[in-house]
């Protein structure tokens, strides 16, 4: 392999995590988002489940971050809890903002 494909190879495995850990950061944004709103809202997981029917265990799942909502399911999930989709999509930002910064100790990159 010559030296252009190495660090192409390279660039591609650093590009293809560093993408999965932004990937896993909004789930885990998102199932933040969710779990805290529900707690605001005195709803629990089988509660959430049963609106949008679905599984204790999938809210669990999105909570924890290891499972990624349909567009469907986000708006369902949304209207069950009693806010606007877009809201809660803003929710999820703030959270990564607030991580985001956290990492890089308040600085702008």
């Amino acid at each position: 392999m010559n030296l252009y494909n190495c660090l192409m190879s390279s660039a591609s495995v650093f590009l293809y995590n560093y993408l999965m850990n932004e990937v896993q950061g909004l789930s885990k944004a998102f199932g933040k988002a969710i779990a805290d709103l529900r707690a605001k809202r005195g709803i629990t997981q089988e509660q959430l489940a049963e609106a949008i029917d679905s599984t204790n265990v999938y809210i669990s799942l999105l909570e924890s971050g290891r499972r990624k909502p349909s567009l469907n399911a986000t708006i369902l999930i949304a209207q069950s809890l009693e806010i606007q989709p877009d809201a809660l999509l803003g929710q999820v930002l703030t959270l990564l903002k607030q991580k985001s910064a956290d990492c890089d100790g308040g600085m702008k990159v």
